[in-house]
């Protein structure tokens, strides 16, 4: 900072939200990582600024009035998180990812540092597998610094386990590795996170976990701050719970979904093409009504459960492109349940005006990047990351996410579309990545 000033955020590279004040230009500095995994919360009031970690800080202060913000209730409604920059109160804001706020002199200005760059990457899939290995491996190791005991958490999935295999390659010692099981076998994958345990011969600890839910939401709850509707705070917080019994610290596999394009959304957007084919009245009404009267299976996923969610979210403008099936209240639901009040003072705003916003910024670039940028900017940061930091830091463990080293960020997004998902296979070229390290069992799983 004092070589660079306010830019020394371009030479940063890991998670951190941090302030500074520069006494000699009575200037505060507030910053946030590239990524977002990190939080930040702010209130603005008069010649006064209020910052901090979390939101319960925050509203402490007795300037800050203690109001519901009814849009950011309707986001958390129809997305189960609330995205950047609202907070679940009225005029307290998250600072985004890659942004810097300047306060001086009463006065206050948030700018960008960081964004999703357009790159002109190599076609030569040799090449881009090369290159992903490299910048994964320097990641991890860079993220393998530190004075207490460090591990990772293992799920059996290819972005864990591609993290452990680059750990395992850069350290002396077996590294520590953590999962949990259920016992109903549609969400287990222990005997996949086992293989690779047993492949890299980790200090492997895992345990079947069958916890007291309403116990675990009176105890969680207070973590959050605001609404939050993700089911998998619960695993998180566990199997964060058992690796904070042996280590201060753990590497995750999160990101890679959003960079290699992972997520089963991404299938439905271009499976959708062929669907709209058919009859408009057909796709709006029909088939809904249909499936409407199909009950959801028990399993976590099925052809069942896939299919009523395809037909419901593709029944939502084509505009929304893949987020309609990350969306889980419809407009006659809204006219249902809001009162008269309510609907006015939302006066015709809408959740998916917060997608179409970053859709708009990137407009240039293909369908699934585009797509992607989408999900980084919101989904990733307001959810994911979310999660993992707070059930983390629930247990006092600190969580790392070496894949979103924004150097790989970079990169994944910009490749060509078919070196992510080719006919219906998902995470193409980072799996050819890690074909050496990983079995076929691990990579060709399905996403679970």
């Amino acid at each position: 900072y004092e070589e660079y000033g306010v830019d020394c955020l371009k030479f940063f590279n890991g998670m951190f939200a941090f302030a500074l004040w520069d006494e000699s230009q009575k200037r505060l500095l507030l910053a946030r990582d590239h990524l977002g995994i990190k939080p930040l919360y702010y209130w603005l009031g008069g010649a006064r600024i209020i910052f901090g970690s979390e939101l319960k800080s925050i509203i402490l202060h007795p300037a800050v009035l203690k109001e519901i913000d009814l849009e950011a209730l309707d986001q958390f409604l129809t997305l189960e998180y609330i995205p950047t920059p609202r907070t679940i109160f009225k005029n307290i804001y998250k600072l985004p990812p890659g942004h810097r706020l300047i306060y001086q002199d009463g006065q206050h200005q948030v700018e960008k540092y960081w964004d999703i760059p357009d790159l002109d990457t190599p076609r030569d899939e040799r090449v881009v597998q090369e290159m992903l290995v490299d910048l994964i491996d320097d990641a991890v190791k860079m993220q393998l610094m530190s004075d207490v005991p460090l591990g990772a958490f293992l799920s059996g999935g290819i972005d864990s386990s591609s993290v452990v295999a680059a750990m395992s390659m850069s350290s002396s010692a077996p590294v520590r590795t953590f999962s949990i099981g259920f016992h109903d076998a549609t969400y287990n994958e222990l005997p996949y996170a086992r293989a690779v345990a047993k492949r890299y011969g980790t200090d492997h600890t895992e345990e079947f976990l069958d916890p007291d839910i309403v116990d675990l939401v009176e105890k969680l709850v207070p973590h959050l701050d605001e609404p939050f509707g993700d089911f998998s705070i619960f695993p998180t917080y566990l199997v964060s719970e058992v690796a904070r019994r042996k280590v201060k610290v753990v590497l995750s596999g999160d990101g890679g979904d959003e960079l290699f394009g992972g997520y089963d959304t991404y299938v439905a957007q271009a499976m959708d093409r062929y669907y709209r084919y058919l009859p408009g009245g057909m796709r709006r009404n029909i088939l809904p009504g249909l499936m409407a009267r199909i009950p959801p299976r028990p399993e976590k996923k099925g052809v069942i459960n896939k299919t009523k969610r395809f037909i419901e979210g593709a029944a939502l403008p084509t505009s929304l492109q893949h987020t309609r099936w990350m969306m889980f209240i419809a407009d006659h639901e809204r006219n249902e349940l809001y009162r008269p009040d309510v609907r006015a003072e939302l006066n015709g705003w809408s959740t998916a005006d917060v997608f179409e916003g970053h859709f708009e910024k990137k407009s240039h670039w293909p369908p699934l990047a585009q797509q992607q940028y989408v999900d980084i900017k919101t989904y990733l940061v307001d959810d994911i990351l979310t999660k993992v930091d707070r059930m983390s830091m629930a247990v006092s463990l600190e969580a790392r996410v070496p894949l979103l080293d924004y150097r790989i960020v970079e990169l994944a997004v910009n490749l060509p579309e078919e070196m992510k998902i080719y006919q219906g296979e998902t995470k193409r070229i980072f799996k050819q990545a890690m074909s050496e390290r990983l079995p076929d069992d691990i990579l060709y799983k399905p996403k679970q």
